[in-house]
């Protein structure tokens, strides 16, 4: 696998190069280092002085800012994941594009909301911020259409600007809708909720476990300690001999892929189980060559459908999954900009990152809801979970 995974990160970085390149022959602007004495000021917007016939394309082409961490900050990783998405997206635009300006953000929110301005000043549409604490700081400032590519925090709505959509990918979210899978799929009965101490594990599993609870079922959360990736044994041999005497009608997973299969080692597989899609740690054409995993057998998760699609191009490939995800959402967050651009505000999109429905309405607060994909393990592998299954166990 490590050098499968020095493949993907070489294919990545010669995409993004490509794309720049791109950006460089097709008259689009970006504040790279160029050679330009502009460029040395880190806080300013460039223009690149070597794209052709920059006036001429600034005024047929729409303006949008790029607004991501610099390569110094704590999400640089995760902020060129989705600038690789973003990109392959607009290099695959055979439709005109936009001039793509990029724009760095930093740790200072005095600074960030600087930037923010500047981008707004000069361009029709920002996609960004990345991170839950600037999408927090800036939401009331947006003057153009803003796609933040974090969730929408929950004590920011009634001051956040109407033109601020937020797409990012949200644990909790997806919590909420594996809750409402799961409980109209299993029979009824008392729902355990299996997770560490993780900030993350235990966001997903208060979220199913309040979901849950809204529909009328029972829900126990039950934590579980870890050290150095294994779990307790003495809490897993607990967990047993309680399953064993009380068995629960469902259980859900908040954990990651190799603590899931030390709890499905322990417990089990006849009870049905449920988890995100942090068990999930291939993409369709991986799986193909993994070993499979038959003590996941049978667990169902959701998943980006991206992730799960068969024959998928060079673009989906990054050097793990959570890489992957952001990638996917760099292209989704293109695809979205797109109809707002056109002046679009009530659309769906078949997305990278699920079935996108946004509205987008002047004045209105706006607002996105994704529909991720539903999965199951057969064979000890990933799969989309067939329809008339799904079908089935709704009614």
């Amino acid at each position: 696998m490590k050098n499968g995974q020095k493949n993907v990160k070489s294919t990545a970085a010669r995409l993004l190069t490509a794309a720049m390149c791109a950006i460089l022959i097709t008259g689009l602007c970006a504040s790279v280092r160029a050679n330009t004495s502009a460029a040395q000021k880190p806080d300013a917007i460039v223009q690149n002085d070597i794209a052709v016939n920059p006036a001429t394309a600034v005024a047929m082409k729409p303006r949008v800012a790029l607004l991501l961490p610099s390569n110094k900050a704590a999400l640089a990783e995760a902020a060129m994941a989705v600038q690789t998405g973003f990109l392959a997206a607009l290099q695959a635009d055979t439709h005109g594009g936009v001039n793509l300006y990029l724009v760095e953000s930093g740790d200072d929110n005095q600074e960030n909301l600087s930037q923010f301005r500047k981008a707004q000043a000069t361009t029709q549409l920002v996609v960004g911020p990345l991170s839950r604490n600037v999408t927090s700081a800036l939401a009331h400032a947006a003057t153009v259409p803003t796609i933040a590519l974090s969730p929408k925090p929950g004590d920011i709505v009634a001051s956040t600007s109407p033109l601020m959509l937020a797409i990012g990918l949200s644990i909790e979210d997806e919590a909420r809708q594996l809750a409402q899978w799961a409980h109209a799929s299993e029979e009824p009965g008392l729902a355990w909720i299996i997770t560490t101490k993780a900030p993350w594990q235990l966001r997903a599993a208060h979220a199913f476990e309040q979901t849950l609870r809204a529909q009328g079922r029972g829900a126990k959360l039950l934590e579980i300690g870890v050290a150095d990736g294994v779990l307790d044994p003495e809490r897993l041999n607990q967990l047993r001999d309680q399953a064993h005497d009380a068995p629960p009608a469902l259980v859900m997973l908040a954990l990651d892929y190799q603590q899931a299969i030390q709890l499905r080692e322990a417990l089990g597989t006849e009870t049905p189980a449920y988890g995100t899609s942090q068990l999930n740690p291939f993409t369709a054409a991986q799986w193909e060559e993994a070993e499979p995993q038959m003590l996941l057998e049978g667990l169902r998760l959701l998943e980006l459908p991206s992730r799960l699609r068969q024959g998928l191009d060079i673009r989906t490939e990054a050097s793990n999954a959570d890489l992957g995800r952001l990638q996917a959402l760099g292209r989704d967050a293109y695809e979205i900009m797109l109809p707002i651009l056109a002046g679009q505000e009530h659309f769906s999109i078949e997305g990278d990152t699920g079935l996108l429905e946004i509205d987008f309405d002047a004045g209105e607060p706006a607002r996105f809801k994704r529909k991720l994909t539903p999965a199951t393990y057969e064979n000890g592998r990933v799969v989309v979970m067939p329809d008339n299954e799904i079908e089935s166990d709704a009614q």
